[in-house]
């Protein structure tokens, strides 16, 4: 809305756009007499551009840059996000002065939700015993979408939201987060 000074940044989870069933929750968000903006990461919706850490953080960066040209103080944005989005969101918090955070099934690690994953999976036992047992295969996740990492440097009150339910997010690697 024209007439805000306060907004909230919704940062989606991996498989979700700004377009999907995200939808009820900003419209839940407006009622809290701000104004809301979502953001397709690059490689999502209807971009074209590879998909990355660095390319979702740019694009939370340019999202914050446009409210700053409008006139919307640092002070006056809080970020929502949403699991994948949390690591997003934890390291813009912790390089940027933002009002507040709250994070959506968030996970401690993303190197431990992929363990996570694989052992929960169907897949033949050798291959998860390769994956628990050969941290080496995760390397490229090791300091990948690590929320425990930025989190601590984030200088806003984290309102962290999770349920013991959650069939991606299990509550274990909340736990380790908190």
């Amino acid at each position: 809305p024209s007439n805000s000074n306060k907004y909230i940044i919704f940062c989606n989870g991996m498989f979700t756009t700004m377009d999907s069933k995200n939808q009820k929750i900003y419209a839940e968000l407006l009622k809290t007499k701000r104004g809301v903006i979502a953001f397709d990461y690059p490689g999502r919706g209807e971009s074209t551009t590879n998909f990355s850490q660095k390319n979702a953080q740019q694009s939370l960066e340019s999202v914050h840059n446009y409210l700053v040209q409008k006139g919307i103080k640092q002070e006056n944005t809080g970020i929502v996000a949403h699991s994948m989005g949390c690591a997003v969101a934890g390291e813009f918090a912790a390089k940027n002065n933002i009002n507040f955070l709250v994070l959506l099934s968030p996970y401690n690690k993303a190197k431990d939700l992929v363990k996570n994953f694989v052992e929960r999976s169907q897949l033949p036992q050798i291959i998860k015993l390769v994956v628990k047992n050969m941290p080496t295969c995760l390397i490229p996740l090791k300091y990948t979408f690590n929320n425990e990492k930025y989190l601590r440097k984030a200088n806003c009150p984290i309102m962290i939201i999770a349920s013991k339910d959650d069939k991606t997010v299990p509550i274990n690697l909340t736990k380790k987060l908190k």
